[in-house]
C-alpha cells in the first residue's frame, strides 16, 4: 500500500515558495470536499492544470488533495509557471456511484473556469491531468469540456468491461473516441508492469487515436509499476515527468 504522504520523485527549485490557497468550496454538493490552488510567484496570467486523483475508500478520498502525490505535483506545476488545482472528489464506490464522481470532476472544472482569473489563471488555457482510476472521469471530462490538452497516467481507458450501466460509456474515453468526440492533445504515461487489462485498454485507445491522426504522445516506462511517479525513483520516471511538463508548457503556451 502506498503511503499517502509520499511525494513524487521529482523536485525542482522553487517548489517550496509557491503561493497556495487552500480549502475552497468548489460546489461539489458535499461540504467536506475542497479544492487547493497552487500559484507561481509573480503576475499571470498563467495556464491552469486541474489534477484528478485516483480511487479509494470514500473516507480516505476526502483528504486526497492533501496526499503527498498531489501537493508535490501542485508545487511542481506552479514552480514551472502553471496554476495547479488539486481537489478531493467522491469515490465511485465499486462503480455504483460513477455519475456522482463525474459530477464532482465537472463541478471542479466549472469552478476553475468561473473563478480562475481571480487567481491569475487564464482558464482558456486549461489542462486536465488524471491518473489511475481517475483517468476515465478526468479524460472523458477533458474531451467533453474541450480542454486545451490532457494528461493520463496509468489509468484505464475503457471501463465498459466492468459493468453494463450506460454511464460507463460516458466515462470511457475509448467509447467517446469511437463516437467521434474530439480528443485534445494528450500525453499518456504507461507503466509496462501494470495490470495487463488496464494496459490493453491504453494500447487500444492510443492505437485508435493514432489511426485517426490525433495528437497523442505516449511515454512508456518499461520497468514501471502503477503509480511510477511515486514508487519508481529512476531515470525513466524523471524523463516521463519532465516530458509531461514539456508537453503542458508547449500546448498551454499563449497563442502568438
Amino acid at each position: 500500500m502506498i503511503d499517502t504522504a509520499q511525494p513524487i520523485v521529482v523536485r525542482v527549485p522553487g517548489m517550496d515558495s509557491v503561493n497556495v490557497q487552500r480549502n475552497l468550496d468548489y460546489g461539489s454538493g458535499d461540504q467536506s470536499l475542497r479544492m487547493d490552488v497552487y500559484r507561481p510567484l509573480g503576475v499571470g496570467p498563467w495556464p491552469v492544470v486541474v489534477f484528478v486523483h485516483g480511487e479509494g475508500e470514500p473516507d480516505l478520498l476526502r483528504q486526497a488533495k492533501d496526499w503527498g502525490q498531489y501537493t508535490s505535483w501542485g508545487r511542481l506545476a506552479a514552480a514551472r509557471g502553471m496554476v495547479a488545482v488539486t481537489f478531493s472528489h467522491r469515490s465511485w464506490e465499486g462503480l455504483t456511484a460513477v455519475s456522482r464522481k463525474l459530477a464532482d470532476v465537472e463541478a471542479a472544472v466549472r469552478f476553475v473556469r468561473a473563478h480562475g482569473r481571480s487567481w491569475g489563471a487564464d482558464p482558456s488555457r486549461l489542462a486536465v491531468w488524471s491518473c489511475s482510476a481517475g483517468v476515465p472521469v478526468g479524460l472523458s471530462t477533458a474531451m467533453r469540456w474541450a480542454a486545451t490538452c490532457a494528461v493520463a497516467y496509468y489509468g484505464p481507458m475503457d471501463v465498459r468491461p466492468y459493468g453494463r450501466e450506460p454511464v460507463l460509456s460516458e466515462v470511457s474515453p475509448l467509447a467517446l473516441l469511437e463516437e467521434g468526440i474530439p480528443l485534445p492533445p494528450l500525453f499518456v504515461g504507461r507503466a509496462a508492469l501494470d495490470d495487463e487489462q488496464l494496459n490493453a485498454s491504453i494500447d487500444g485507445f492510443v492505437n485508435l487515436a493514432w489511426e485517426q491522426g490525433l495528437d497523442v504522445e505516449l511515454m512508456d516506462h518499461g520497468e514501471g509499476h502503477h503509480a511510477f511517479d511515486l514508487v519508481d525513483d529512476d531515470a525513466r520516471t524523471r524523463e516521463i515527468i519532465e516530458g509531461t511538463l514539456d508537453f503542458l508548457a508547449r500546448h498551454l503556451a499563449p497563442e502568438q
